[in-house]
């Protein structure tokens, strides 16, 4: 595990997260690193939800870019600790919206444009839908967009972010050409 998620997790102290989290898979954390290289100077990086902070932790210490996380917080989550701990180790680089993404995002104001787009957030399909459309087009163009979940959870295969997930390439792939 990297040592800035090991810090995060010690930050935690008897507060556990209670889901799984973007820091527990080693090639998912080096997947993101590696992406986080190639992004474009200008823009943000945007995060649908938040929970514990790990995607916004990989994201802030393997770029320079701002991270704008998005979360309804419900009740039980540990984002005070996460955003704490942030705020301290990486001062003015983290924007927490707390809300119901599907209103929070829309009406955003992302002055640098977006670079990334982490989904990670309710794994409905109405909702990764919503947060894949919304996103998107608030993005620049170029902007990467990851899709976390999509072939886990327990969804079935016609179900939840992958099925909302493949069909976002389809639309792309059709606003693309046309």
């Amino acid at each position: 595990m990297r040592e800035y998620i090991k810090r995060l997790n010690l930050y935690f102290g008897d507060k556990i997260p209670l889901q799984g989290h973007s820091g527990q898979v080693d090639e998912q954390v080096d997947a993101l690193a590696a992406i986080c290289k190639n992004l474009d100077e200008e823009g943000d990086v945007v995060e649908v939800g938040f929970n514990a902070g790990h995607s916004a932790t990989i994201f802030l210490e393997n770029t320079d870019k701002n991270v704008i996380s998005f979360d309804i917080l419900e009740e039980g989550n540990i984002a005070d600790v996460a955003k704490e701990y942030i705020d301290m180790t990486y001062p003015n680089r983290h924007t927490l919206v707390v809300g119901d993404s599907r209103k929070t995002v829309p009406q955003f104001n992302f002055e640098n444009g977006i670079s990334a787009i982490y989904i990670d957030g309710d794994h409905s399909y109405e909702y990764a839908k919503d947060d894949i459309i919304n996103c998107l087009d608030k993005a620049k163009s170029g902007a990467v967009i990851i899709v976390d979940d999509i072939l886990s959870m327990g969804y079935p295969p016609h179900e939840g972010p992958g099925v909302a997930w493949r069909e976002s390439l389809l639309d792309l792939s059709i606003y693309q050409a046309g």
